[in-house]
């Protein structure tokens, strides 16, 4: 059985992983992300569909525990302002880039993210270097998201 502490570090746990996961999710049913990857001329070293939900869950799991991170060392409110922001474009990138077929204002949302991204992992190594860390295989993601979207654009 879980102590009172452990229960109160588990519970943040949980929420934040799980609404990491929920934003992705809800995101993408809000566009056909598969159907439309695969009518898309895509640019040299551009992985196949299936590989995009398996590195998302991957990703947002890290990202639930880098703020779970940042919430154990008593929070920062930038981290969290920041956390947020980026958080809301990506979920808006998948029906823009997909939805709307928008790929010139989908880079523009994740350049935005990746900026959003950076100054969060920032802030969270200040307070927990392990939150910052975290945070480092969803920006190099995100560059290689830029390449694709960039060269989807360039090419469609």
């Amino acid at each position: 059985m879980m102590s009172g502490s452990s229960w109160k570090d588990a519970f943040p746990l949980l929420l934040f992983v799980g609404g990491c996961l929920i934003v992705g999710f809800s995101s993408s049913l809000l566009s056909d992300s598969a159907g439309g990857y695969t009518g898309l001329d895509m640019p040299p070293f551009s992985p196949p569909g299936w590989l995009f939900p398996v590195a998302w869950v991957v990703l947002y799991i890290l990202m639930g525990l880098s703020i779970w991170s940042v919430y154990l060392k008593g929070g920062d409110l930038a981290f969290y302002i920041l956390f947020c922001i980026q958080l809301a474009l990506n979920f808006a990138w998948t029906p823009v880039f997909f939805g709307m077929e928008a790929m010139g204002a989908a880079l523009v949302i994740l350049v935005g993210m990746f900026a959003c991204t950076l100054l969060a992992t920032l802030v969270a190594w200040r307070v927990n270097p392990r939150a910052g860390m975290l945070l480092v295989p969803y920006l190099a993601w995100m560059m290689y998201a830029m390449y694709l979207n960039g060269g989807a654009l360039v090419l469609n």
